[in-house]
């Protein structure tokens, strides 16, 4: 008998011990529960203070949720009990959570049918993580798209289109592949960030562990990149510098510093760790240059809004779809925090 409350609890880390316990005997007593809890694990992501998502509404979601299994089957009694007659049964509950919390949240998460063999993630104005069968940990930024096989365990290959963050798991030495564009990332057990700038462009940093980054059709074994460094494929090549960029992942961690940055890569940054848009009016003020005197974090959007439009002079307006800075620019090369 499957139980709505004790997975809502577990996917919003309500759970405690006694529950955890209780749901994994539930999860391996069938094959069928095995791949039903593997499919809607892939929906567990981050939600922190950074972004618009303040808490995980199960009431509303799982609410949503059994109206639309009293819809689509026949066998849900009044206690809630489940007798599905097949495998097609559960992948369509699956589906139908995974849809409910993919609108509540802001992204698309599609499982495969019998005529595809891969699942397809994608974000679209917010950042979140998922949890792949192997349990490793995705974390997508806005308007990005990862593809992964329907059969993960046996083929650890993820397609990359936008900016991701992987933390990999070594899974009984089996390599763990990403594609983007024209390269291939190769790594074992390693926590790395993959970004496709265009078609010809593709970004690698690695965090720990150590990568390899190669061309698709080449017939060199690339380069090996390791803790701290930066790959780029450019211009059908592939090199390698030690990364200075302190915000590179600001995106994922929510932590910002800057140290005489112009205002334009400022805002930026900002742009990517809240998921917003901002304009800067004028140009001049894309120029000013800004220091703060430590990490900026657990600070709302507002905070930081107002440390930068005081260092500036600047005015902040907010309309429905994005935030406006104006004023005649800034006289110093650099101000502080």
């Amino acid at each position: 008998m499957l139980n709505w409350k004790l997975l809502a609890k577990y996917f919003s880390d309500e759970c405690t011990d006694i529950e955890k316990r209780k749901l994994n005997l539930w999860i391996n007593r069938k094959k069928k529960n095995k791949k039903l809890f593997h499919q809607l694990s892939e929906t567990l992501f981050i939600l922190d203070n950074y972004t618009p998502f303040k808490t995980f509404d199960t009431d509303k979601a799982w609410n949503k949720l059994n109206k639309k299994i009293v819809d689509i089957s026949p066998a849900y009694s009044k206690k809630h009990y489940f007798f599905p007659k097949s495998k097609s049964f559960y992948y369509g509950i699956a589906a139908s959570i995974l849809f409910i919390i993919g609108l509540y949240f802001g992204f698309r998460f599609f499982i495969p049918d019998r005529n595809k063999n891969y699942i397809s993630v994608i974000s679209k104005d917010k950042g979140f993580y998922i949890i792949l069968p192997d349990s490793s940990k995705a974390y997508l930024n806005k308007l990005t798209e990862i593809k992964y096989s329907a059969d993960f365990n046996k083929l650890r290959e993820v397609t990359v289109k936008g900016t991701v963050f992987f933390e990999v798991v070594n899974h009984n030495n089996t390599p763990f592949i990403v594609k983007a564009d024209y390269t291939n990332i190769k790594v074992l057990g390693t926590s790395f960030m993959v970004k496709t700038i265009d078609k010809h462009q593709v970004e690698v940093y690695v965090e720990t562990g150590k990568v390899m980054f190669s061309q698709i059709q080449s017939g060199n074994n690339g380069i090996t990149l390791m803790p701290g460094f930066l790959g780029s494929f450019k211009d059908n090549k592939i090199t390698a510098t030690l990364n200075n960029n302190k915000n590179i992942i600001a995106w994922k961690t929510k932590k910002m510093i800057f140290d005489n940055t112009c205002l334009s890569e400022v805002i930026n940054i900002i742009e990517d760790v809240y998921g917003i848009d901002i304009e800067l009016k004028s140009r001049d003020i894309e120029y000013c240059r800004f220091t703060s005197t430590g990490v900026i974090e657990n600070q709302p959007l507002e905070n930081v809004l107002d440390i930068i439009s005081a260092a500036f002079n600047l005015e902040v307006n907010k309309t429905n779809d994005k935030i406006i800075l104006s004023g005649k620019g800034c006289n110093q090369n650099d101000i502080k925090q």
